[in-house]
């Protein structure tokens, strides 16, 4: 990413510190059903193998929820074609920071319940899908500017990226009044 773009998205990403103070708080429990879409997005920086792992941790923990993955369009080929997708690039984001029109229209036309975050890092573009998805539950990882864009953060220390994944999945479902957890 060039370094005008950098400064760019840092001076888009200031605009979006001032958090709505009419958002609502998260009532609990989470009101997940069979019918709550999820939108799942996954690491930017994962390799396949990893996406591979991430695909199995879903498929045990989210099992009949409708769930959509968002991934870097680089990363396309390690998702399975009967998958629900979304794809960005750094080509997603304007120059005056918005995403472009048909991701957010979209993002727009499904009624996610859940949007889920996992890079482990702070990521501007992630962390706009998941805001633009205008979830009622947005989940991250804590992350330095994590708040600003998320409303559950789950805190995980010293794992492996797979057993992160796994206590995100297993936090988010305790909070709900359907788990479906998976021992």
């Amino acid at each position: 990413m060039s370094e005008l773009n950098r400064i760019i998205l840092g001076a888009r990403e200031k605009l979006f510190r001032r958090r709505k103070t009419d958002e609502n708080a998260i009532s609990l429990p989470l009101s997940l059903s069979t019918d709550s879409r999820i939108l799942v997005v996954l690491p930017e920086t994962a390799p396949g193998n990893e996406v591979a792992q991430i695909l199995q941790i879903a498929d045990e923990y989210l099992n009949g929820f409708p769930v959509q993955f968002a991934m870097r369009a680089d990363q396309a080929g390690h998702l399975p074609g009967d998958r629900l997708s979304l794809y960005y690039s750094d080509d997603t984001i304007s120059l005056s920071g918005r995403l472009n029109s048909s991701l957010t229209a979209d993002l727009a036309s499904h009624s996610y319940q859940l949007a889920i975050d996992l890079n482990e890092d702070f990521r501007l573009l992630p962390a706009l899908l998941c805001l633009t998805s205008r979830a009622p539950v947005r989940a991250s990882f804590v992350k330095p500017r994590a708040p600003l864009y998320f409303n559950l953060l789950i805190r995980t220390n010293g794992e492996g990226f797979e057993e992160k994944t796994r206590k995100m999945f297993e936090q988010i479902l305790a909070l709900s009044a359907k788990s479906t957890v998976m021992a």
